[in-house]
């Protein structure tokens, strides 16, 4: 199957670039058929991964239901604060059988604001995949918990290094000798 794949792309006499996926699918069904034979999903992915590059000005590409494909190259998560007045603490469900999509829910106007108001403006094409939305806490450790100390004098830390130093260059010696 290999060699005669190797053998459908070197008759390929097909446009040098296409800005189109569904066009350059169409076309290396054509061609496959052509060769008496139908290439399979995995295999076509790997012909897109080895042969495609990612143009921002090549037309966007959709799933067989017709949604937009996400480019995984470009997601980004964003962390929204919850609204003032939030009653404390959420009823959150653990583990990965456990969604919390009514959470999400009833956060969504939340996170719709925050998207027209801080994202839109910025990423004219960005979109929630609240499939993957989550809902949940920050906790600032550093901020609670962390003392800050000082660090020491800097006349210390010089006679520390040339402390170092000069054990260093001793062991040197000994090693040398």
């Amino acid at each position: 199957m290999q060699q005669a794949i190797r053998e459908l792309l070197d008759t390929w006499s097909g446009k040098p670039f296409y800005m189109d996926r569904a066009v350059f699918d169409a076309d290396l069904d054509k061609l496959a058929k052509r060769a008496g034979f139908k290439l399979p999903a995995p295999i076509k992915k790997a012909i897109f991964a080895a042969l495609g590059e990612r143009d921002p000005k090549a037309k966007i590409c959709f799933d067989p239901k017709g949604n937009p494909e996400p480019d995984s190259e470009l997601r980004h998560t964003e962390d929204i604060p919850l609204p003032e007045g939030t009653e404390l603490p959420l009823p959150m469900a653990f583990g990965p059988d456990k969604p919390n999509d009514a959470l999400v829910e009833a956060f969504r106007d939340t996170i719709d604001n925050y998207m027209a108001c801080e994202v839109l403006p910025h990423v004219r094409d960005a979109w929630v995949d609240y499939a993957k939305t989550r809902v949940g806490y920050e906790i600032p450790i550093n901020r609670h918990f962390y003392v800050y100390k000082p660090p020491r004098p800097l006349p210390e830390i010089e006679t520390d290094i040339r402390q170092l130093e000069g054990e260093i260059a001793d062991l040197l010696k000994r090693l040398l000798a």
